[in-house]
């Protein structure tokens, strides 16, 4: 059933991930801009497969793309595909905590994509690859570490997880339009 599901979810992300040529470039505007709002920041693979999924949950207002967790300010999508920046493939998804928790939107991304598999995640390979919940506060962080070790013990996965839990470093973020056109 795991494999059904998977091979669903490989298939929906090629259909849905835009031309790079066709991308429109996204404008990174800063959290402050969203102060009524939650923010979540996931990576899990590719980040057009991580739009495609968050962006059709009710709740989330927004999925924006880029790449943090590395050591290079402002990368392009050129710099991490080098796998030397350090980044990861993000998606900062904007929520209304009344519509949908943190939690649930912890369990969609513990259920949509293998988190057991360390810098890879289907065909795509490399540390930009790697999946990581980034969290921007310590109630974050609690969250976080308490869905990893339920999605763990659940055993939806037959292998052990390998999802790290970082602190989110906005100085390091670099918007996925950057160097796209």
């Amino acid at each position: 059933m795991h494999i059904l599901l998977w091979l669903l979810l490989m298939y929906q992300c090629n259909l849905s991930a835009p031309q790079l040529e066709n991308r429109a470039n996204p404008v990174w505007e800063p959290i402050e801009n969203y102060q009524e709002v939650s923010k979540a920041y996931f990576a899990s693979g590719c980040f057009w497969c991580v739009e495609a999924i968050f962006s059709q949950l009710n709740g989330v207002s927004d999925v924006i793309s880029g790449y943090t967790g590395g050591n290079t300010k402002n990368p392009t999508y050129k710099d991490i595909c080098t796998g030397k920046t350090g980044h990861a493939e993000v998606c900062k998804i904007i929520y209304n905590p009344e519509i949908i928790s943190y939690e649930m939107l912890l369990q969609v991304f513990f259920e949509n994509h293998d988190p057991t598999t360390l810098n890879r995640q289907g065909n795509d390979k490399g540390t930009q690859y790697r999946s990581v919940i980034f969290y921007h506060d310590e109630k974050q962080k609690e969250i976080a570490t308490n869905s990893l070790k339920k999605a763990d013990k659940s055993k939806y996965w037959p292998n052990p997880i390998v999802t790290e839990i970082t602190e989110i470093n906005t100085a390091r973020w670099g918007d996925a339009g950057a160097g796209l056109s």
